[in-house]
């Protein structure tokens, strides 16, 4: 097996552990066959930090480890430079009602969804433009924010919190895509091929970072050639209408915080 973004071939020496799901943000689950050391190293010091400087602070808040850090509640007290930063941040969500996301932001969700088609053992040959986009490639026409107006993808249960991962493959349509949801508020659409040809691909992964598990979840999601080409709104459009499950996040979190 070779490292699937420099080549190299993985053995004893040269493969490295790469998490499906950051750790950053709670995930747990392992692969040995996907990435060499040093292209590991690379993106954690690049897309993988873009990606835990947004979104590990909500991994952190949960206190799903009891590793949040405490905040003095003393009127007047200074606050810690984290927490202040934190705050800042979520301040900044509320009013603005976008993460702001940069390019290797989305590269890291991209590598996310990538390492669980790869991990299913599921065929190269149709990531290329995937691969192309997380290593720096153009951007256009990969990723979207998914938001349907009438009934979402996956409905959460009372307080979950988890990451979901959905892979959706169609000979007859000619489309590879993959759906992520991260903390249930950061949904996207990532485009893999508008050319398949493989096999009938439907595979659905799930991490509930509240209770520690890995609970199976049915998603039935069949969007078609024209949904991903000429989506109903825009990726900027659909962010604003995912903005409730930030709310509904920072709800949890705050329910959770003694």
């Amino acid at each position: 097996m070779d490292c699937y973004n420099c080549g190299a071939t993985l053995n004893r020496k040269t493969r490295s552990a790469e998490h499906i799901l950051p750790n950053s943000i709670g995930g747990k689950r392992k692969a040995f066959n996907l990435l060499c050391k040093t292209c590991n190293e690379k993106f954690g010091r690049s897309i993988d930090n873009d990606l835990a400087s947004k979104l590990a602070r909500f991994y952190t808040l949960l206190n799903t480890e009891g590793t949040a850090p405490k905040t003095n509640t003393t009127p007047g007290a200074r606050k810690d430079g984290k927490i202040a930063a934190h705050e800042r941040f979520i301040a900044s969500v509320k009013k603005d009602r976008t993460f702001a996301g940069s390019t290797g932001y989305f590269r890291a969700i991209a590598k996310i969804c990538l390492n669980y088609y790869l991990s299913k053992g599921y065929p190269r040959q149709h990531c290329e433009t995937i691969r192309s986009f997380i290593r720096g490639g153009n951007a256009d026409h990969i990723y979207q924010y998914y938001a349907p107006e009438h009934k979402a993808v996956h409905d959460p249960g009372e307080n979950e919190v988890s990451h979901i991962l959905h892979i959706r493959g169609s000979k007859e349509s000619g489309i590879l895509y993959a759906y992520i949801e991260l903390f249930n508020m950061q949904n996207l659409v990532f485009i893999f091929s508008l050319d398949y040809d493989g096999e009938e691909l439907n595979a659905t992964y799930c991490r509930d970072i509240i209770k520690n598990e890995e609970p199976v979840k049915n998603i039935q999601l069949d969007l078609t050639r024209e949904q991903l080409e000429n989506p109903e709104l825009s990726s900027v459009e659909m962010e604003v209408r995912l903005f409730p499950r930030f709310e509904r996040l920072m709800h949890i979190i705050q329910s959770n915080t003694p």
